[in-house]
């Protein structure tokens, strides 16, 4: 009989505590559902219609086909790949100003440390709005006005279908290597230092020494950098809206500001959805592709 009742008592407490988990758990599900499921569930349900007054049409799969028959979508999605690419290879340069506070010389002077944390960091906590129209600034008025009477830049490389796809990636870079750079350092500062100590007593060189303890060691947070930035990508609209809007034409546009602009200025809320769809699904594999392939051979 005593076996039976703590049995039964050792129920009533797991039963309990499952009880208290999911109320603890209640207020995190309550608002995924309120601003997660439920907003997907509503795009999905109107991918298949054309949003219009008084009332809406269905069209069934129309969006869809009409999405793979529009060259404009293709552009974009080349466009965000190529900005995606350029991100990835921007980590490269984000690992020189972390090593550069890490080094001696910095460590050896805690203000100067200080002050270049903050002055590479200053980029990624501006508005876009401040940022944008201060490059727009340097291409337009700035080198503009100086070298367009000389024949040197008679237009800004925003404005020009050829370079305004790399100019944009490039200020991508530039915007994102203090983020970048923190991260790493803080990554790097995990790192022994008796492990450099060392090397250096073993005759490393500082190319050595980053080649073999520095990168090795802080490749997880390198991973992350590359599959963020690429995702980031993806989800770039503000750097677009406030540097190009997208021009000349939607040569510089990225998918979703192609999707703002159908939804916002077309009112195509339908063919919008059914946009956003198709490139969050694009964005779900090509990061379970770079998680697996990356994580799996290189971390």
């Amino acid at each position: 009989m005593g076996t039976v009742a703590e049995s039964e008592t050792l129920k009533r407490i797991g039963r309990r505590r499952t009880l208290i988990a999911y109320l603890l758990l209640a207020p995190f599900l309550i608002l995924v559902s309120l601003f997660f499921f439920y907003p997907l569930a509503q795009a999905v349900q109107v991918s298949f219609y054309r949003v219009k007054l008084p009332t809406d049409v269905y069209i069934g799969y129309k969006n869809y086909l009409r999405l793979f028959l529009d060259e404009n979508f293709f552009l974009v999605l080349t466009n965000t790949l190529i900005y995606g690419a350029i991100c990835v290879a921007g980590v490269i340069f984000s690992i020189v100003p972390g090593l550069f506070i890490a080094s001696n010389y910095l460590t050896a002077r805690p203000r100067l440390k200080k002050s270049f944390q903050m002055t590479i960091s200053w980029t990624f906590i501006t508005s876009w709005v401040v940022l944008g129209t201060a490059w727009q600034w340097v291409f337009l008025v700035g080198a503009g006005s100086q070298y367009a009477g000389r024949g040197l830049l008679s237009i800004s490389p925003l404005t020009n279908e050829l370079t305004t796809v790399p100019t944009v990636g490039l200020i991508f870079v530039w915007a994102g290597i203090g983020y970048n750079a923190l991260l790493f350092l803080a990554a790097l500062k995990a790192v022994p230092k008796e492990i450099f100590e060392a090397a250096h007593v073993d005759g490393a060189t500082g190319w050595q020494m980053a080649r073999h303890i520095t990168i090795p060691a802080t490749k997880p947070i390198l991973v992350f950098l590359i599959v963020n930035g690429f995702i980031w990508s993806f989800q770039a609209y503000e750097p677009i809206a406030a540097l190009t809007d997208g021009g000349p034409g939607w040569a510089s546009s990225s998918t979703v500001h192609y999707m703002v602009r159908q939804a916002m200025y077309g009112l195509d809320f339908g063919y919008a959805a059914a946009m956003g769809l198709i490139v969050a699904v694009i964005v779900l594999t090509l990061s379970v592709i770079q998680f697996r392939y990356i994580y799996g051979r290189f971390v």
